[in-house]
């Protein structure tokens, strides 16, 4: 590989970091729920996007062809950890301060208002669908 088809390829990558990333992690995190495994799958699923972006052949496709491989990688996470999977549900009384750390997400639920960080915790976190939301926050 020469090294301007790496530079182009790092260029590609970043862009789909930078495009992606958010909505890449929150939809594994809303999938396993449990931080460590969302960040463990999210690792993986950005190496492979990195490793194979050549093989994607329409720039129009990234978005599907991104949530195909993690996909594909929460499934293999599922299929190996079938045997030794614990509960992966998570406590309610977990607050978002505990997601705090998790990648570079902090400083990003960390500004928004009260009211947004729980309705992040309760859909991505919790896993709650959006009815059950509203009737919670009495919308």
């Amino acid at each position: 590989m020469n090294p301007s088809t790496f530079h182009f390829l790092n260029m590609n990558t970043l862009e789909i970091w930078n495009t992606y990333n958010n909505e890449l992690y929150f939809f594994i995190l809303k999938k396993v729920k449990n931080k460590n495994v969302a960040n463990d799958i999210f690792q993986n699923a950005f190496l492979k996007i990195h490793n194979n972006i050549s093989s994607l052949k329409k720039e129009q496709k990234v978005k599907a062809w991104i949530f195909q491989i993690t996909r594909n990688e929460i499934a293999n996470y599922f299929n190996k950890e079938s045997v030794y999977l614990e509960d992966v549900k998570t406590n309610e009384d977990n607050t978002v301060q505990e997601y705090q750390f998790v990648c570079c997400f902090d400083k990003l639920i960390n500004e928004l208002p009260q009211i947004y960080k729980e309705v992040i915790e309760m859909a991505y976190v919790k896993g709650l669908k959006q009815k059950d939301i509203s009737e919670k926050l009495g919308s």
